[in-house]
């Protein structure tokens, strides 16, 4: 069962935590295991005293030789039993230890059920919206209740995962006691036993034998943290199942937060990639400790953790295998040669929540990489001081970085595979091709003219922001896929190649626009005939209008208006701290970025880089570029979401 706690509201997971059965049966459960590791323990030592004792008395020769190494097995199965118990009611322990945090993180549902009586008071006194304000702060603070119950939750799931994948079977902890060799040559062989025996026998067997498979793991991007069905099929079909046949695709929960984008004060990006990482690297080592072999499908900041769970793996003290683990990522954000965080190493806002970790690891496991040209967030120009282009991938960012479940398996094989890559690599990268430009989808959307012009210009467009990318052909890097590719200033074409591109597009914008123009589908006028025609007085009896019913309707009206007032007054106060915290990013981390990279071309310029000079002044300007265009198109994006979810409260007020 996947847990579903990230989209409860605080009252549900509050109410779970604290209305449960606690830590008492976990605790009791330890106890016991604790008591029966002593009896064990006692047993063990009886039994050596006494075989003991008969050997050094009376009873010496062979026989005696004989009888001590036939119980020596039993003593050792005594105490390893012993040590398996203790094990078992530590684990209990810790069990307990991780829940105990949970509560101690868990919001009192007390405190949950004062926040929304106090709403509900406000909203009911709230007549002519004097207590807007009061209401927006107490709405805040149950949204901080919520991420912190999320959190508390998370961290709980991650703790128990983390225990259970420390647990044995009962047939592992018998293969690992002394003498289990020997027990089981004493099974009787199939002639000797009875035919159901060898029934069950064999189909134990086979069952084990139909164990050892591939496991997908499918994780969601930024948003959804508990994919759906639909979405872990089309996972598997479109991306997983072509690299990996008979892959048996589950869903796993990642916190997936993205503050601010996802929701208001929800877990920031850092801290939901840390859980995640914990949570999929867990998932990873208990499907291969039972036997099976894992692929693991990952999209945008889920490509993120897999990219930091595979260096994790590869560097711990019992790794997987190259044969037991592989992925497959879309979106990636830490794509080598055109992930925005790999564009910018490095770089850090505290006050979003938001590192820029490294590359994805090339050469560590088989992956494969999909990336859609023009997607902002795989795909960022490394030439960013071009602004067209810049601002065409943080449009790409909205308008691409969410098609990648839309496109068509005929598309996804068409995909162009990368193969300039440089060195060893386990790692397969493909570009899905973007036939239109991201920037010119808002003009796209005016009727009749909008298409025609569009493709007036984009022909020419095109080229430009391609140059961003260091190629007009291409929007995308056409330098080695797996080598980790900072931002640069200026990209080496030809100023010839540029006119004739320029040329030849110019030749098809209005070859382009003159076909829209001659095909041109005009809307029809209405049709007045159409239209429904009712006779003078027919029609439903209008109801005899009473006191009753005009207090009654003038009473839900005030409450409407009084709740509406309420919700969007919310809604404007909670999108001020995310604009406060891009503002404090914009001030503080911008230009202590530009002084890092103006002193690294100095530094440069120092060691006798002719460049080093050019490099102090243009990386700054070109981070700004950046920088700034992304954080204006994430505020945004902030104000576009809350003017929809104001004018969604509005809209259900009016008739």
């Amino acid at each position: 069962m996947l847990p579903n706690f990230a989209v409860l509201p605080p009252e549900v997971n509050s109410a779970r935590v604290f209305a449960g059965a606690g830590s008492a049966p976990m605790l009791a459960a330890a106890a016991a295991w604790d008591d029966l590791a002593s009896e064990l323990h006692c047993a063990a030592m009886s039994f050596g005293s006494v075989t003991s004792g008969l050997v050094v008395g009376w009873w010496q020769g062979s026989a005696s030789a004989a009888m001590v190494d036939a119980a020596a097995s039993y003593i050792g199965w005594l105490s390893t039993s012993a040590a398996h118990a203790e094990g078992a009611a530590g684990l209990a322990r810790a069990a307990v230890s991780v829940f105990e945090e949970a509560l101690a993180a868990t919001v009192h549902p007390a405190m949950v059920a004062a926040n929304r009586a106090q709403v509900a008071s406000l909203v009911a006194s709230n007549l002519f919206g004097q207590n807007a304000p009061a209401i927006a702060a107490l709405e805040s603070l149950y949204e901080c209740m919520w991420a912190q119950d999320v959190a508390a939750m998370a961290g709980y799931y991650v703790g128990a995962s983390a225990v259970a994948t420390q647990l044995a079977s009962w047939l592992q902890r018998l293969q690992s006691i002394p003498g289990a060799a020997s027990l089981d040559a004493r099974l009787p062989s199939s002639a000797e036993a009875p035919m159901g025996v060898v029934r069950a026998v064999n189909s134990a067997i086979a069952a084990n034998a139909a164990a050892a498979q591939t496991v997908g793991l499918v994780m969601g991007g930024s948003g959804t943290p508990i994919p759906s069905a639909r979405y872990v099929e089309l996972a598997n079909a479109l991306y997983m199942s072509g690299s990996v046949p008979g892959v048996i695709a589950q869903a796993l929960f990642t916190p997936q937060g993205l503050y601010p984008v996802v929701v208001i004060k929800n877990l920031t990006f850092d801290s939901s990639v840390a859980q995640g990482a914990v949570i999929l690297e867990s998932a990873i080592r208990q499907q291969i400790a039972a036997g099976n072999n894992v692929t693991v499908f990952g999209y945008s900041q889920s490509a993120t953790i897999s990219s930091l769970v595979m260096a994790n793996l590869a560097a711990s003290a019992d790794p997987p295998s190259p044969d037991e683990l592989s992925f497959t990522l879309i979106g990636n954000p830490n794509n080598p040669n055109g992930g925005v965080a790999t564009r910018f190493p490095g770089i850090s806002f505290p006050s979003l929540g938001v590192t820029a970790t490294g590359a994805t690891p090339h050469n560590l496991y088989p992956t494969k990489i999909y990336t859609i040209e023009y997607d902002g967030v795989a795909d960022f120009p490394r030439y960013p001081l071009n602004f067209v282009s810049t601002l065409n991938a943080i449009a790409g960012t909205y308008y691409v970085h969410s098609n990648y479940f839309i496109l068509t398996p005929e598309q996804i094989d068409a995909a162009v595979p990368l193969t300039n890559t440089v060195g060893p690599t386990m790692t397969q990268y493909y570009i899905i091709r973007t036939e239109n430009l991201p920037l010119l989808e808002p003009l796209r959307s005016v009727p009749i003219v909008g298409n025609p012009l569009a493709n007036l210009v984009q022909p020419n467009l095109k080229v430009i922001v391609n140059l961003g990318y260091g190629d007009p052909a291409y929007g995308y890097s056409t330098s080695p896929p797996n080598v980790a590719t900072p931002f640069g200033l200026f990209p080496e074409v030809s100023p010839v190649v540029i006119a004739d591109a320029l040329v030849a597009g110019t030749q098809q914008g209005i070859g382009d626009f003159a076909y829209d123009v001659s095909h041109l589908e005009l809307p029809l006028p209405a049709d007045g005939s159409t239209m429904p025609s009712t006779a003078p007085g027919s029609g439903t009896p209008v109801p005899p209008l009473s006191i009753d019913s005009l207090i009654d309707d003038l009473q839900v009206a005030n409450r409407n208006l009084a709740n509406t007032i309420s919700k969007v007054a919310a809604t404007s106060y909670a999108t001020v701290l995310p604009t406060a915290d891009i503002a404090n990013a914009a001030l503080t981390i911008v230009p202590s970025y530009n002084i890092h990279l103006f002193l690294e071309g100095i530094q440069q310029a120092l060691k006798g880089d002719p460049m080093g000079l050019v490099n102090a002044v243009g990386y700054p300007l070109a981070a700004d570029v950046a920088l700034f265009t992304a954080a204006g198109g994430l505020q945004l994006l902030i104000i576009i979401s809350a003017g929809r979810t104001i004018a969604n409260d509005i809209s259900a007020i009016v008739p």
